[in-house]
Order: structure tokens, then C-alpha cells, then sequence
């Protein structure tokens, strides 16, 4: 498939195979060098420009399937099982998600020398292609934003990343344990959650006035991948951040069964294309936190601080135990109720028991 793909480049771009075969021989070494522990065959010949070459077709052929739908599969056949209608209902998430697998990064930098020679005029800029990657390539699992900055990419998990990780902010007003009660444990201490309006997990999270704002969170058959390569990405890369990391281990402490999780769907928070809610809860327990931790200069301490100390608060800590007490459980509400009632009723008797004795003297 990669081969056709390599075909398409060249017939639609009118572009002789030559000069793209030339214009990746340029930066062969910098590609190169971009892989860790590459075997030395791919040091020798022809093959590591000819895979990069099927490679990068590849991508530039499903990205503008992807950004251009039936237009683009006008090039192909209906029944194409990767580049037409029929790839695209079968494939289009898988390879989206494979897209970001840190074992599957391709360089930026030969995308744009392809996209040079084959598309001279398509691109403006370096953001251009960074937003194209990220918006015609990538899975995600959160409502991300822009990429801003001018430089390109280092690879497609890179763009992504930056996407989703948002503003930051690097010095925490306060440190404190990492513990927080769960989210049916906050709601019942008066605690209301919202979707936030802010894009990505840096500064997506605050809590103020009583209001605890979490970014939307997509979650499909891919999140786990996702979530996990670029974590992967986080601990590999020195300088790429604990954003997700951070955010992974901040619901982690939020998330305890699926109680939590229906809560924070209900609120428009969490995105369940997984199925139950067991589901979802078990990903976040247990797929996702093994060997994460929250770096010290997240902002998510000041978060957990406040939450914490607003559920320390008297009213607050009698407030969650009344509902947790009473009110969780139909029967116990019942029960109390039934109470309250034979206690006012007994009290009633007493008063009308004793008032004639009173207005008879």
C-alpha cells in the first residue's frame, strides 16, 4: 500500500520519482540520526531512503484522505481497501491511533522535504504543518488546542503533546500530600464539577469557589494507547513536561470505582466510548498509573490543596456525612424519615396529652 501511495504522490504532483528520492538523500543523515539504535543495513544502499520515501507517502496520502474525505478518495477506488471509502470506515481509527505509537514516529522534517517538492505551494509555513499532522493524523483524547509555536515538530506524538498539554503554570503556591477523596466523595461534601472551557491538561484543572473544573476527556477503544505513548513520551524526552502524566495521576486519585465515573460523565467531563463504566475506572486505575507520578512544579497541587482544604471544613465534613450516611442508601433515607415522622408524631401525642390538663384549671 505504501507503494500506491508513492504512486499517487508522483502522479498527482506531477513530480518525477527522482526528485523526490533526491530531496530525502539531503536529509538522510539528519533522518537518520533522528532514530536511536538503527541497524546498520539501514546505514548502507538505497532501503532507508526508499522506506522513508513509502513511508512519508503514506502519511501524506491518509492525511488528505482524512482532511478531504470523498474528494480525496475520488484519486482511488471505492472498494481501495486502505485509500478508498472502504479503508476509510475500517481503517481511519486504527491508523490514526497507530499514527501516534511512539514506536511508529516519523520525522516532521521529511513530511515538509516531501511536501517541498511534491506540494510546493500547499504550505505557508512551518505551523501549517504542524496543525495538518495533528488535525489530519492524529487521535486524541481530549479537546486540544492550536500549535502555535513556528518551529516544526519533532514527530507527530511531539504535535500532539503540545496540543493537548495547554498553558502551564510552573510554580505551585502549595505542596500537599497526594491524596484527594474521590469524586462521589466530593460531590457529597458540596463540591460541584464542570467541564472546563480551557483546551488541554496544563491548566485545564482549577477549583474555585466551590467548583472543580476538569477538561473534557475522550474516551475509545484508543485511549489507552494514547494516554500511554504519550506518557511515554513525557518520561523519554527531557523537557517535554509531566503534563499528562501529571493529569493521569490527578484522576487516578479522583477516580476510585464507577460511581466516580458516572458522576463525571453526567457532567459532560468524561467521553465513554469504552462501554461500562467499570471499564473506564479500571483503565484509570490500573492501565494508566503504573510508575506515573505528579512532577513538583504541577499546578495540580495548588488544586488538590484547595479541595482538601475546603473538605476539611467543618460544615463541609458534616455535610458529606450526612449524605454519605443517610442519604446514600434509599432505605437508610427511609428509615430516617420513618424516624423523624414517629418522633414528631410521639410529640404531638405528648402536647395533646397534656394541654387539657392545663386549660382545665
Amino acid at each position: 500500500m505504501e507503494g500506491r501511495a508513492v504512486a499517487q504522490v508522483v502522479r498527482r504532483s506531477g513530480r518525477p520519482l527522482q526528485q523526490l528520492i533526491a530531496a530525502v538523500e539531503e536529509i538522510k543523515e539528519q533522518l537518520q540520526d533522528a532514530y536511536e539504535n538503527l541497524d546498520e543495513r539501514w546505514y548502507h544502499g538505497t532501503c532507508f531512503v526508499e522506506l522513508m520515501i513509502k513511508d512519508g507517502c503514506f502519511l501524506m496520502e491518509m492525511g488528505s484522505v482524512f482532511q478531504h474525505g470523498e474528494s480525496a478518495n475520488k484519486d482511488f477506488e471505492s472498494d481501495d481497501p486502505v485509500f478508498g471509502d472502504h479503508g476509510g470506515l475500517y481503517l481511519f481509527n486504527g491508523i490514526r491511533a497507530d499514527v501516534v505509537l511512539i514506536e511508529n514516529q516519523l520525522p516532521l522534517l521529511l513530511l515538509k522535504k516531501l511536501m517541498d517538492v511534491a506540494y510546493p505551494d500547499y504550505f505557508q509555513s512551518e505551523r501549517q504543518i504542524n496543525n495538518w499532522v495533528l488535525f489530519s493524523l492524529c487521535s486524541t483524547v481530549t479537546y486540544g488546542m492550536r500549535v502555535n509555536y513556528d518551529h516544526l515538530g519533532l514527530h507527530p506524538l511531539d504535535v500532539l503533546h503540545t496540543s493537548i498539554k495547554g498553558t502551564y503554570c510552573n510554580h505551585p503556591e502549595c505542596t500537599t500530600e497526594a491524596v484527594m477523596p474521590s469524586a462521589a466523595e466530593l460531590h457529597e461534601a458540596g463540591i460541584h464539577f464542570e467541564m472546563s472551557t480551557v483546551k488541554g491538561f496544563g491548566w485545564g484543572v482549577t477549583f474555585k469557589d466551590g467548583v472543580l473544573k476538569i477538561p473534557k476527556i475522550i474516551l475509545y477503544d484508543n485511549a489507552e494507547r494514547i494516554f500511554l505513548n504519550l506518557m511515554a513520551f513525557e518520561r523519554l524526552h527531557p523537557g517535554s513536561g509531566n503534563y499528562v502524566t501529571a493529569f493521569v495521576v490527578f484522576m487516578d486519585l479522583l477516580v476510585d470505582t464507577a460511581k466516580d465515573v458516572a458522576l463525571l460523565r453526567s457532567k459532560g467531563i468524561i467521553k465513554n466510548g469504552l462501554g461500562s463504566d467499570d471499564m473506564v475506572a479500571d483503565m484509570i486505575n490500573k492501565a494508566l498509573t503504573k510508575g506515573a507520578v505528579m512532577s513538583p512544579d504541577s499546578s495540580l497541587w495548588n488544586v488538590l490543596h484547595g479541595v482538601n482544604v475546603h473538605c476539611k471544613k467543618p460544615w463541609n465534613k458534616w455535610r458529606a456525612n450526612f449524605l454519605h450516611n443517610y442519604l446514600s442508601n434509599p432505605w437508610v433515607f427511609i428509615s430516617l424519615v420513618a424516624a423523624f415522622l414517629l418522633l414528631f408524631g410521639t410529640l404531638m401525642q405528648t402536647v395533646y396529652t397534656v394541654m387539657p390538663f392545663y386549660t382545665n384549671k
